[in-house]
Order: C-alpha cells, then structure tokens, then sequence
C-alpha cells in the first residue's frame, strides 16, 4: 500500500471538514488560499510553526496531519 502524500492528505482532511481552501488558510494563519492549494498539490509544505493550527483548522492532530495515522 503506498502511503498518502501530505498534500493529498491536507486536501482529504479538509473536504472531509468541509472547508474551503480560504477558511482554511485563514484559521492556519496562512497568507491565502494559493498557499494551501501550494501545500495541497504538492508544491510546498507549510512552515514548522504553522503545522498545529493547519490541524486544528483540519480538527485532527499533528500526527494525523503528518503521518496519516494516530501516535499509539
């Protein structure tokens, strides 16, 4: 099974919260959309300190966001 990448992972996350690419831009304190559609195509990933509001905005943890699953 090959692993999800980060930027299919933030797109699903954020469909599954029913969010726009702007709502979540806006609560990760992002500059705009384009960087969390950057972030989602795989162009870029987000800063490290931006990591625990881009989950919180996604309602999932760090781990979650990064790995896919929960820390055991």
């Amino acid at each position: 099974m090959t692993p999800e990448p980060f930027g299919a992972r933030v797109r699903r996350l954020r469909m599954e919260a029913r969010l726009t690419q702007a709502q979540v831009a806006k609560r990760a304190g992002a500059s705009d959309e384009r960087l969390v559609s950057n972030w989602e195509r795989g162009f870029c990933h987000p800063r490290i300190d931006r990591l625990a509001p881009l989950a919180q905005a996604l309602g999932v943890s760090c781990d979650v966001l990064l790995t896919g699953c929960e820390a055991v």
